[in-house]
């Protein structure tokens, strides 16, 4: 039925949490395939779980990064992947009972990713996964090529999104398929972050993004990351994402996505959707904006072309747009008492929960 693919690199302690943690879920059917980015020294894993899910152990002679999933995809033998990092790991087998209700079209499903303090993850978008919980087509996977390693890692998730969604499938959340994600930071450099985030979501906005809009998304990738390596003190790892971004730019050919498609990437489309839905938006004029984050910009236009005008204090509306098109961003400001009356923006698609569905 599944076949687990977990990308390790010098965590065996993480490693082994996220197989003991693999071995409590309930028995079915399925495998673990374990793949070692080339870690100082061989790391060792049991043969089989409590639960007899059998353990196969793959080592790369050099750290492929993401794409080291590659290899763990291609040795799977059941039609569906789950991708996971050695520090996270599903917290139920929500994902099993929606298996196999997940309609034809439909080439990945993404998690709700739940953190050590209880919050969610805040990236991904409607239609971009979190990488370390993901539930993948194999065939699909493999036939586009898998994760690019020249991207090395970060942001490598909107890459495959681009492509799956350029040859005709679609991507949804399902927040009964639940991860937790330990996000282990023993080998984390924030200079080294920001400049991958940089160079990456750059490269990915000159090779996905319509002509029209290209040069717009460039500037606004790089203004974001600007202003985060400003507040984590990470000029240099800005500057260096910079500089190897506009280096990359001929070896990173462009085949930008229609205008359609591009939509679906950014969120745009499913916070049209959406906002076009909301009662409490024909019938005021003024709202402000609350929980901002990953592409805000998108909410803004759309009510934009609602003809809604924003206003800055919330004191003086009776209603307010979650700002956000981050699916676990979402979850968590739903959960939230504090806000008045509210506009909820439900950017995720649920597989079994039509009234929730956005018809891409």
């Amino acid at each position: 039925m599944i076949s687990y693919v977990i990308l390790t690199h010098n965590r065996p302690v993480c490693l082994n949490r996220t197989l003991e943690n693999l071995g409590v879920l309930q028995s079915h059917e399925g495998e673990v395939i374990v793949i070692d980015n080339a870690s100082h020294a061989p790391i060792s894993v049991p043969e089989v779980l409590t639960n007899n899910l059998p353990v196969r152990y793959f080592r790369n002679s050099v750290n492929e990064y993401a794409a080291g999933r590659n290899e763990g995809a291609e040795q799977a033998v059941y039609p569906w992947l789950v991708m996971l990092d050695d520090d996270s790991y599903p917290l139920n087998v929500g994902h099993l009972d929606i298996i196999d209700y997940i309609p034809d079209d439909v080439a990945a499903v993404g998690a709700d990713v739940v953190l050590a303090d209880g919050k969610r993850g805040y990236g991904g978008l409607p239609e971009v996964f979190i990488g370390c919980g993901v539930m993948l087509r194999r065939d699909v996977f493999l036939s586009l090529g898998g994760y690019q390693n020249h991207l090395e890692y970060y942001a490598e998730e909107y890459d495959l999104c681009a492509r799956i969604i350029a040859a005709g499938w679609k991507i949804v959340y399902d927040d009964r398929f639940q991860v937790q994600h330990y996000m282990d930071q023993s080998q984390r450099d924030v200079n080294r972050t920001l400049s991958n985030l940089t160079r990456n979501n750059a490269l990915i906005m000159n090779r996905y993004a319509p002509d029209s809009k290209r040069k717009w998304c460039i500037a606004r990738e790089l203004q974001r990351y600007g202003e985060i390596s400003l507040n984590e003190a990470a000029a240099n790892g800005y500057n260096n994402g910079v500089r190897d971004f506009l280096e990359s730019l001929d070896q990173y050919s462009r085949t930008p996505l229609s205008e359609e498609h591009f939509d679906r990437l950014t969120g745009l489309a499913q916070a049209r959707i959406s906002l076009s839905q909301e009662d409490a938006l024909k019938y005021t004029e003024e709202v402000s904006l609350c929980e901002k984050g990953k592409n805000t910009w998108a909410v803004e236009q759309v009510l934009h072309e609602l003809g809604v005008q924003l206003v800055p204090d919330k004191e003086h509306t009776d209603v307010q747009v979650i700002a956000t098109l981050s699916p676990g961003k979402i979850v968590d400001a739903m959960a939230d008492n504090t806000h008045s009356s509210q506009v909820i923006i439900p950017p995720v698609r649920n597989v079994m929960k039509p009234e929730y569905c956005f018809s891409a």
